[in-house]
């Protein structure tokens, strides 16, 4: 299996690694989603506590929160400003339909080879092209 896997990616050129504007948006992104999934969990929290301290208690906690997500999102916004091609990346994806500023980010940050790569191979990287099954039913139905 390994060998037949070499010698399917022998002809694809290797991956440049991302560069470091790109990783440091991918930790920023990352940090983002780590704060806004606590903050829900304390937003859950605070409607299930019954306790005036308890509530207070969390509502403090979710002050933070949200301080340290406008941070995170301002650093972001800068990082995209600062640099040109992720400023022109971050505005044609904006160009599309239904693509927000937090999509963009999300995209640029968890996809840095877009625009390097044709869709086809995007859409195979991301896991939304159609692959055609060439094994037979017989071997498919195996466990």
């Amino acid at each position: 299996m390994l060998a037949r896997f070499a010698a399917f990616i022998a002809d694809e050129p290797p991956r440049p690694s991302p560069a470091p504007q790109t990783q440091t948006l991918a930790a920023l992104v990352s940090r983002l989603d780590q704060l806004s999934d606590l903050r829900q969990s304390e937003r859950c929290r605070a409607h299930q506590a019954d306790e005036a301290s308890v509530k207070a208690s969390i509502g403090a906690v979710i002050e933070v929160l949200d301080s340290q997500i406008d941070a995170i999102q301002h650093a972001i916004d800068a990082l995209i400003a600062s640099d040109p091609i992720l400023t022109e990346k971050a505005s044609l994806l904006r160009s599309c339909k239904g693509v927000g500023p937090k999509n963009a980010q999300m995209i640029l940050a968890r996809l840095p080879e877009i625009g390097a790569l044709d869709r086809r191979k995007i859409a195979a990287l991301v896991g939304v092209a159609p692959i055609t099954c060439t094994r037979s039913p017989a071997k498919a139905a195996r466990p």
